[in-house]
Parts: structure tokens; sequence; C-alpha cells
């Protein structure tokens, strides 16, 4: 195993086996209870010293400058890791791990995760020894650490992805032979744009975002190999539940701790976080996530947005999802994020920002016209702004703030 390759970041120079990454993290003698970094290899190699010494870390982004916590003095560690034994060292951790949700509306809060939650949907199996993942996601996010576990367990190599544009990603998934790939539906509409076919990706995991039947077909598309797997997870609860479409259906193991109410996704406090499990929560805590229930027996649902999301415009519940999936479907529109905006007569405006597919010249009166034949008039943005990109948050999602 200490000859396997562990991590590439080709942006930063970084090609190291399993036996560098054990020597690394053998060779740190202090951590901090908040580890903020820009070099993804070294927060990693933070991360497991403090796990295999079982001391608590608090993970964050440079990016999440908005954050009341500061960097605590440092803890002397003196790890002793052999890597024959990584994933029992992990595994068996008591460290408390500290992770900051999105934030994708407000300011991000900090979530203190043991291993029983973190590494829930970790699977280690010899099916899963020859996986190549791609990480498009920070390992300081939830979904980062997701990858991270599932990775290390099964001795796997990691390519990170994030930070690429959309061609450098396709020259590394085909230069380092990626077979998984996890990832927000914002990042796999960008990357299943331009018509490159990667034939050699069996798994697409997504979550974090609504993904409809459009971007599915999409990016079935361009990895006609890869089986789709769509997780509802977040970073309260960890993940929950999967789906290979839009459709999540609740298993048996969980229909007594997961459930509807008032058209909000509710989940009973054992799925939590041991730092979420507060005397103000009640037995089922309610996750903001909106959902239209398809059956009963069993409970599937589908997800339809957050309750944060909603625009309130004169006394109208506008879901901007539901608009943002309009708007992708017409012909000369990549991607596109719809938003409130303050006004003194209505509350709210619907705006958005519309990024073109290349070449495209769609204009605002056009989009207009093909709307007003699909929703009603409050639901059609009163302004429209093309951008090259997405503003994204830490964690990959599209920003919801104004």
């Amino acid at each position: 195993m200490s000859g396997r390759l562990f991590f590439i970041d080709r942006m930063a120079g970084i090609r190291k086996t399993y036996s560098d990454f054990a020597a690394d993290v053998n060779a740190i003698r202090s951590v901090p209870n908040l580890y903020s970094a820009d070099d993804q290899y070294r927060l990693i190699s933070t991360l497991v010293a403090a796990l295999c010494c079982n001391q608590d870390i608090a993970l964050n982004q440079r990016s999440h400058s908005d954050s009341v916590y500061a960097e605590s003095a440092l803890v002397p560690v003196k790890p002793n890791l052999q890597p024959s034994e990584l994933w029992s060292s992990i595994a068996t951790s008591t460290s408390n791990v500290g992770v900051f949700t999105s934030g994708t509306t407000g300011r991000a809060k900090l979530i203190q995760h043991r291993m029983e939650t973190l590494a829930r949907s970790v699977r280690k199996t010899p099916h899963h020894h020859d996986d190549v993942w791609g990480l498009t996601y920070h390992p300081a996010t939830f979904a980062g650490l997701q990858v991270l576990l599932q990775a290390l367990c099964n001795s796997n190599p990691i390519v990170r992805l994030s930070g690429l544009e959309s061609s450098a990603v396709h020259d590394e998934l085909q230069r380092t032979g990626i077979t998984h790939i996890s990832a927000t539906p914002t990042w796999l509409r960008l990357i299943c744009s331009d018509g490159v076919v990667q034939e050699h990706v069996t798994h697409i995991t997504t979550g974090g975002e609504i993904a409809d039947r459009t971007l599915i077909d999409l990016a079935q598309t361009t990895f006609p190999n890869a089986k789709f797997r769509n997780i509802y997870a977040s970073t309260e609860s960890g993940s929950v539940l999967q789906s290979d479409g839009d459709l999540f259906r609740v298993p048996g193991n969980l229909a007594n701790k997961v459930k509807v109410v008032n058209g909000v996704l509710a989940i009973h406090r054992s799925l939590l976080a041991e730092s979420v499990r507060g005397p103000d929560i009640n037995d089922f805590f309610l996750t903001g996530d909106c959902v239209d229930i398809v059956s009963e027996g069993p409970l599937t649902i589908r997800f339809t947005a957050r309750r944060s999301d909603w625009i309130n415009v004169g006394g109208n519940k506008v879901n901007p999802h539901e608009i943002e999936k309009l708007l992708v479907s017409l012909e000369g529109i990549l991607d596109a994020r719809v938003y409130g905006r303050k006004n003194s007569v209505t509350g709210n405006i619907v705006c958005c920002e519309v990024v073109r597919s290349s070449g495209e010249a769609i204009m605002p009166k056009d989009i207009h016209q093909r709307l007003e034949k699909l929703v009603e008039p409050l639901m059609i943005p009163r302004i429209f702004e093309f951008v090259d990109s997405i503003d994204k948050t830490p964690t990959g999602k599209k920003s919801r703030a104004e």
C-alpha cells in the first residue's frame, strides 16, 4: 500500500504516495483547534494528524472571513501513523471535527461531528480498491470530507479538480483515469456543457442542490458509462438519503426517522451531529428543505427548494429553483441564478443572472417572451444580468445572497 498514489494537485505541483502522506502526517508536531488553509494537502495532513491523536479540530476556508471563530493556540501532537493502519486510526478516532455550513444566504455556522456521522456513508470493500476520486470540493467542507474519507478507507488516489477551468478538468480526467466524481449540480452543469465525452468515469455523485432530470440526462451524455447517484445530505446531519434520479425513497431503516412536516423535510435528532442535538431541538429537526410527497408507502419525495430561498413578491411565494429550471431549458442559456431584490412596493422583485451558451446572443426580451408562455407574470424576472459565471459559495453551491 505504501507505494500507492494518494494525492495529486497539479495547481500546487503536489504528487504524494500513501507512504509520503504518512511521513508528512508524522512530521506534524502541533495542530490548531481551528485550521484555515488554502493548501489543501496541508489541511488534509493536519486533519489526519488530529484524528490519529484524538484531538478536536475545526476546518475553515479562507473565504469564510465573516466567521466569529479565531484561530486558536496550537495543541502538541505526536502522530505515529503507519500506512497500513491509516484507516483504523481514523475510524476509531474520538475527535470532534468542526465543519462550517454552506452559508448560501447568511453567515456560516460551525457544526461539530464525530466519526459516526462523518463516516456514515463510507464503504470499505474490495470492490472499491481501484477507484480514483476527483475532488471538486474543498476538503474543509462536509462533501469534501466525504470524498476524502471514502478514498482513505479504500487506499484510493485523490485528484484535485476544484479551482480548474472546464477544459483543465477534462484534461485531468483523461490524464489521471478518474473513475468517481462527487460534485454539485452547478459544477456538473458547467463541465457537461462543452460536448466532451468521458467514457472511463464510472460513478457520478451529486448533492447540495436540486438535481433535476434535465441535469441528470446532460451528465449521462458526458459520462455515458457512469452510474448516477443523487445524495441528500446536510452539514447538520450528514448523508441521509440517496437516489438514482430526482425522487428519493425513504428506506425501511429510516421510516421512523424521516418525515415531512408542512411541506418541509424533518429528520430525527438521532441522525444529527452531536453538537446540533441541543435542548432547543425537538425529536425531529426541520431541515428547511421543501419537498413534494410523491407517494406515502413507502415515503417518496422530490425536493423543490430551500425554504429560505423563496422570494416574497407582493405576498406570493416564488420558487427561484423552478424559474432556474425553466431558464436552463431554453436554447441559448447555459446556467442561471434567480434571487430576490428588495422593493418598496412589492417587498421583493425577481431578478436573475444568466450565463449564455457559447456563441449565443439571446437577449432579455427573448427570455421574457418565452417565459410569458410558461409562468405567471410575477414569476418572470424584472431584471436580467448576463454574466460569465455564477457566484458560488465555498461549498460550490449557487449563492442566494443579493
